[in-house]
Parts: C-alpha cells; sequence; structure tokens
C-alpha cells in the first residue's frame, strides 16, 4: 500500500512538472488559423483509450492523455480550466462509486483533493488542484 502511495505521488509530481513545463493554457498556437479564420486543424487529445470503466471527468478541459505503451490503454489524463474545483472531485468520487470503484483511500492536503479506488485488480487515483489549474486521473491496471 505505502509502495502505491509512494508511486502514485511521484507520477503526479512528474505529471504537474510536466504540464508547468509546457503550460496549461490554450492559445493561438495549439489552433491555428488561416489569414481568413478557417482552422487549418484543430489540436485535439484522442480520447479512445479510455476505458469503459473509468467515468469520464467532465468538470475541465482535457489537456493530455497517456497511454501504456504495451497496451495502448489509458494511463493518465490531465485536465486544466477545472470548474469548482472540490465539487468536480466530489462528483467524480460519486460517479466512480457508482460504476463500482471502492474508495481505498484518501490523498487530500492543503493543496488538493485526492483519493484512491480500486476495482477488482485495476487502481485509480484522483488529485484536483484546490486552486481549479489541474486534476489528474492515473488509471493502473494490472
Amino acid at each position: 500500500m505505502k509502495q502505491k502511495i509512494y508511486t502514485s505521488g511521484l507520477f503526479l509530481l512528474v505529471m504537474l512538472s510536466i504540464c508547468i513545463l509546457t503550460g496549461c493554457s490554450d492559445d493561438k498556437k495549439s489552433n491555428p488559423t488561416e489569414g481568413n479564420g478557417k482552422k487549418i486543424h484543430s489540436a485535439s487529445v484522442d480520447m479512445s483509450s479510455w476505458p469503459d470503466d473509468l467515468p469520464k471527468f467532465k468538470d475541465g478541459k482535457l489537456f493530455q492523455v497517456l497511454n501504456n505503451k504495451d497496451t495502448g490503454v489509458l494511463s493518465s489524463a490531465i485536465f486544466g480550466k477545472i470548474k469548482n474545483p472540490e465539487s468536480a472531485y466530489k462528483n467524480y468520487k460519486t460517479a466512480l462509486i457508482n460504476k463500482g470503484w471502492v474508495f481505498d483511500y484518501d490523498g487530500t492536503n492543503e493543496y488538493t483533493w485526492g483519493g484512491g479506488y480500486t476495482r477488482e485488480s485495476k487502481n485509480v487515483n484522483v488529485n484536483v488542484q484546490k486552486d481549479g489549474s489541474m486534476a489528474q486521473i492515473m488509471y493502473l491496471a494490472e
């Protein structure tokens, strides 16, 4: 259990660093336009790897999805611009429990609302920054 929490915390730290270094903001570089204002392309994130047993997080803008290199299944998702972070965390916790996930541990501290959940041999960790800057969902399927 302690190893799982340590690994999850380390993974969150790495993801937060990536988010800070790459910038979790919308800018004109991510949605280039032609001179007439039409979009050349839209920078979107592929949600096809999202597991069926994991509810979608609806209270923020999806920033990045990372997949397990061996299975192609979601391993982590990062969201920015979280609307009402406390409610977002509580709503997602309820959605997880309604999908059969069991609350395993509370990871809430002065900066984040967080928790770990289990279902069969799978784990999910959810962290929502209290300032609403970001949320992360880590999905660990064994």
